[in-house]
């Protein structure tokens, strides 16, 4: 999960940046673009949108890590608020009753590799 600016970065020291504050009609103005690239950025990855605010969105991505590596460095630039990554997982597939279907025996320590998930 990535969670990336809406606004950008700017060093106006005058304005307010914290999370609770309203952004000014100027600032929403000036941010079409900087959010227009956020967007399409999300988009090309096919990263899944969980989250938006006004300042703010947060994609989730489920991909090879190098891939993933490479969707957060293309969001760098733009304003990475946090990334949260899990690592990869694995889970074993529910057998699927039927003909010729193997149920594994209970307490089995070697899972069958045809319920494991693919890759």
């Amino acid at each position: 999960m990535i969670k990336v600016s809406y606004m950008p970065q700017t060093g106006n020291a005058t304005s307010d940046n914290s999370p609770h504050a309203r952004p000014t009609y100027k600032e929403l103005l000036s941010a079409q673009t900087h959010k227009a690239s956020v967007r399409d950025l999300g988009t090309l990855f096919g990263a899944e949108v969980v989250d938006v605010g006004s300042r703010h969105i947060t994609y989730q991505l489920t991909s090879w890590s190098r891939r993933i590596d490479a969707f957060i460095r293309m969001l760098e630039p733009w304003g990475i608020i946090e990334v949260a990554r899990s690592g990869m997982v694995a889970m074993l597939r529910s057998p699927v009753s039927g003909a010729g279907s193997k149920v594994p025996k209970q307490g089995s320590e070697t899972p069958d590799a045809s319920s494991l998930p693919p890759g």
